[in-house]
C-alpha cells in the first residue's frame, strides 16, 4: 500500500498542480480580454467625447460670430400690400380651422378670425390694395374684399357700415368700416379672412 501511494501520490500531485495551472492560465486570459476591452471602449468613450467637444467648439464659434452682428443687420422692409396688422381692436372669440358652428351645432372649418368688440369700433384695411367689393355678402352681411395684388386678398365681414365702394385705392390702415353684426351672426364682431391663391390662410401668421 506503501509502494502504491508512493508512486501514485506524485501523479495525482503532478495532475492537480497542472490542472491549476491550466485554470491559471485561462483566468489570465479572461483578465487580459477584458483589460483589452476595457482599453478600446474607453478609446472609443474617449473619441466620442473629442468629438463632443469638438463639436461644441464649433457651436460656441458660430454663436460668437452671429453674436458679433447683433446690431447691424436689419430685417427688410414688410410689403404694404401684405397684411401684417390686425384689422381691428377687440378680443379673439374664434380662431382659423375646425370648430363648432354656433348655428348648425356641428363641426364646421371656419376660414378666418373672429374679433369682438363693441359696435361701430374701426375696421381697417391690413395693407394696401384696391377694393374688389363692397357690399351685402351671403352668409357675411355688409363685407368688404380688398385685392391687395401678389395673389392676396383680405376679407372684412359682418360690418355695420362700410366706407367704401368697389374700385377706391386704399393704403394699410384705412378706414374701411365699422363693426357690426350682420349677416349670419350672433353678436358683435369681426369676421376676418386672408386669402391667398384662393386659399384661405390662418390670418394669426401674418402677426406679431
Amino acid at each position: 500500500m506503501k509502494i502504491l501511494m508512493s508512486f501514485v501520490f506524485p501523479w495525482i500531485t503532478t495532475l492537480i498542480f497542472g490542472g491549476l495551472c491550466i485554470l491559471q492560465s485561462q483566468q489570465i486570459k479572461q483578465i487580459r480580454a477584458s483589460r483589452d476591452n476595457l482599453i478600446f471602449e474607453n478609446g472609443t468613450l474617449s473619441g466620442y467625447i473629442r468629438q463632443i467637444e469638438q463639436g461644441q467648439a464649433r457651436l460656441v464659434k458660430k454663436i460668437s460670430q452671429a453674436q458679433s452682428f447683433k446690431g447691424r443687420l436689419t430685417l427688410p422692409e414688410v410689403d404694404p400690400s401684405i397684411p401684417a396688422i390686425w384689422p381691428t381692436e377687440g378680443t379673439i372669440t374664434s380662431l382659423y380651422g375646425m370648430r363648432r358652428d354656433p348655428f348648425l351645432k356641428t363641426y364646421q372649418f371656419h376660414s378666418g378670425v373672429d374679433i369682438a368688440n363693441f359696435k361701430s369700433t374701426d375696421v381697417l384695411a391690413t395693407a394696401s390694395g384696391r377694393i374688389e367689393y363692397s357690399g351685402k355678402k351671403s352668409g357675411y352681411g355688409n363685407a368688404v374684399v380688398i385685392n391687395h395684388g401678389n395673389g392676396y386678398k383680405t376679407l372684412y365681414g359682418h360690418c355695420e357700415r362700410l366706407f367704401v365702394a368697389r374700385g377706391d385705392k386704399v393704403q394699410k390702415k384705412t378706414l374701411i368700416a365699422a363693426m357690426g353684426s350682420t349677416g349670419r351672426s350672433t353678436g358683435d364682431h369681426l369676421h376676418y379672412e386672408v386669402v391667398f391663391a384662393g386659399e384661405p390662410l390662418d390670418p394669426t401668421m401674418f402677426v406679431e
